[in-house]
């Protein structure tokens, strides 16, 4: 990227419960999201409501 380009804002709701958590089996709440710049993807990250895990999407 250079300079001159800026990445998009990632839009993600955060009254929306994420995925299940695979420990539990709990809802999920959105936390953040990192960009990994070798894929060039974002990883959203979420935290359980029940054991407090965090799950990487």
């Amino acid at each position: 990227m250079s300079k001159d380009q800026q990445a998009a804002p990632l839009r993600v709701h955060h009254h929306q419960p994420g995925p299940s958590c695979p420990k539990c089996e709990t809802f999920t709440r959105f936390v953040t999201s990192i960009l990994d710049v070798k894929r060039d993807r974002s990883i959203l990250i979420y935290r359980c409501d029940g054991c407090r895990e965090e799950v990487w999407v």
